[in-house]
């Protein structure tokens, strides 16, 4: 059965925010941070990471990573570390054209790559202009399948998941997806694969005007999409700018619940992660979510809800300059997350420009402790991923955390101390 609600976050919720970590614990210190990218003047980008059988991390380069040859102006990439953040492994791979890599999964099945090219892979035809593309490769690197897709407009993937007997992929495209119907504007899909490659089913929604998924996760009882709506999804209301949403589906691609959340200002959902307590949203707003006052610019935001979506809680913090969100990691009964800032976050220092940062919080909501680090100049936190051997962080700098000076840009992998 179909439950569609409309969430406005009353003052009288019991709201955190962040003004300093109180009953907090010590951030833990930053074990190590190393930066590469390739020798000429390319621009070099980490967007994702996640440690399942082993770590990994995706992004893109207009240059050349190690002894990989170059496949069109910027290509997907595609690394394998050990636990101590040693390079094992790197593929630089597309189309003649642009290949952006946007979301990793480590699975028993293979690791599976997303996100989009105005090219064709080999094998593989361009449906319009930019399509979306799923590429799974085995442990050690060889790529075994990759399917491109997406209507005669532009398609965008962002995240991908597995679970149970499926891939899910989650993006935008601003047309139709096959066998769909367009809302207006930008729409939001969810498409199921198997791990042969197969197209299972395909999701499209939206509302009149411009909506977006970035981010999804599953449990046992279904598949969860956070993204943003500039207008009202079915029948809700919009609580004016843009909103945070939340969807999810049952696994054979039927509709559960929608919710639908945020201020009177532009509110931006971009992570989302679920455990046996709850689901997670990590975001941005430009207002003020319960009622409570903006630090400054944009604020980060994180809400906790249940299974059936129900709202619990919500933390804004942020600085009263700009702040950033771009990741959450679920891990062992607390929420990582991860973004950037161009100020100094509770009991932190500014290094330089942009900074990058790492937050924990416990499933109530309470903020546990912050860790702000950086170069002098800017630097942008945008995956984690936790496991036992610690907090990895996946970003680009265009400072130098090492003798290594950057390019246009560099990645890096940061691992702090798991406490």
């Amino acid at each position: 059965m179909k439950n569609i609600k409309k969430l406005v976050i009353p003052a009288t919720l019991a709201l955190l925010v962040l003004c300093s970590c109180n009953g907090a614990v010590s951030a833990p210190a930053l074990a190590k941070v190393d930066q590469f990218g390739s020798e000429n003047q390319g621009e070099d980008l980490l967007i994702g990471v996640n440690t399942g059988q082993a770590l990994y991390s995706v992004g893109y380069t207009s240059g050349v990573m190690n002894e990989n040859g170059k496949s069109g102006i910027h290509d997907a990439l595609l690394i394998k570390y050990d636990m101590n953040g040693k390079q094992l492994w790197t593929r630089q791979f597309g189309t003649s054209l642009d290949t952006y890599g946007r979301s990793v999964f480590d699975s028993t099945s293979g690791v599976y790559v997303t996100g989009n090219t105005n090219g064709a892979f080999i094998g593989q035809q361009n449906a319009g202009n930019v399509d979306a593309f799923l590429s799974k490769f085995d442990p050690n690197g060889v790529m075994e399948w990759t399917q491109q897709f997406g209507g005669v407009e532009n398609d965008y993937a962002f995240s991908v998941v597995v679970y149970g007997d499926g891939v899910y992929v989650a993006g935008i495209t601003y047309g139709e997806l096959p066998g769909q119907g367009s809302a207006g504007g930008s729409d939001v899909f969810l498409v199921k694969y198997d791990d042969a490659g197969n197209r299972q089913w395909t999701r499209q929604f939206g509302s009149e005007a411009n909506d977006s998924a970035y981010s999804i996760c599953c449990d046992d009882t279904g598949i969860y999409l956070a993204g943003t709506t500039y207008l009202e999804l079915a029948s809700l209301c919009s609580l004016g700018g843009s909103d945070a949403f939340v969807r999810k589906y049952d696994f054979d691609g039927s509709e559960i619940w929608t919710e639908q959340f945020g201020s009177d200002a532009n509110d931006y959902a971009n992570a989302i992660g679920v455990d046996g307590n709850g689901v997670y949203v990590l975001g941005i707003t430009y207002g003020s979510m319960g009622g409570v006052s903006n630090a400054g610019g944009a604020d980060v935001f994180l809400s906790g809800l249940s299974s059936s979506g129900e709202l619990r809680w919500t933390q804004q913090l942020g600085t009263d300059t700009t702040d950033f969100s771009w990741a959450l990691s679920v891990y062992s009964k607390r929420i990582y997350f991860t973004g950037y800032t161009t100020g100094a976050l509770s009991g932190e220092i500014n290094q330089g420009q942009y900074d990058a940062y790492a937050g924990c919080c416990d499933e109530a909501g309470s903020i546990l402790w912050l860790r702000q680090f950086g170069t002098s100049r800017d630097d942008y936190a945008k995956g984690i991923s936790v496991n036992p051997d610690g907090i990895f962080i996946a970003g680009s700098t265009l400072g130098a955390f090492s003798a290594r000076q950057g390019n246009d840009s560099d990645c890096f992998i940061a691992r702090l101390f798991l406490k």
